[in-house]
């Protein structure tokens, strides 16, 4: 499930390509050329994203990757809870920087119930990974 728009919540045209382990995104027309400063708000929705441990449950997301050749502006990840979980019943921490750096540079936050990270100015080849915790009992493990 993906959906690409403007910074006015409008629709571009788009496709979706598998390529053994990536998902590329095309966005906009191949017959028009674009110029200037454009902004793409690329929105999905993962499914098993979650490692189950004896003693926690956790998210370990690639927000951006680190394999663009491009900087990117602004990432930002609205990580949703299936149900209320205060913030004491959560750790987080970040990564940013080239593959396998464990500097985190990015802000963490609070807003309408959901845990925000947003980063600024990701230069190309450096990427955004969020991991959180949760205490057991929050979320159902599927079945294989």
């Amino acid at each position: 499930m993906i959906s690409v728009e403007d910074e006015r919540g409008g629709a571009y045209p788009h496709k979706v390509t598998r390529k053994g382990r990536y998902t590329g995104v095309r966005i906009g027309d191949p017959h028009r050329y674009v110029q200037g400063i454009k902004t793409y708000n690329i929105l999905y929705q993962v499914q098993r994203a979650i490692n189950y441990f004896d003693d926690h449950d956790e998210l370990y997301w690639n927000v951006t990757g680190d394999e663009w050749n491009v900087s990117i502006q602004r990432a930002k990840a609205a990580i949703r809870f299936p149900q209320e979980i205060s913030q004491e019943e959560l750790s987080w921490r970040s990564f940013t920087g080239p593959r396998g750096s464990t500097t985190p540079k990015d802000r963490f936050y609070w807003e309408d119930g959901h845990l925000i990270a947003s980063l600024e100015d990701l230069r190309p080849r450096e990427g955004l990974t969020v991991v959180l915790s949760l205490l057991k009992g929050y979320l159902t493990k599927p079945r294989p």
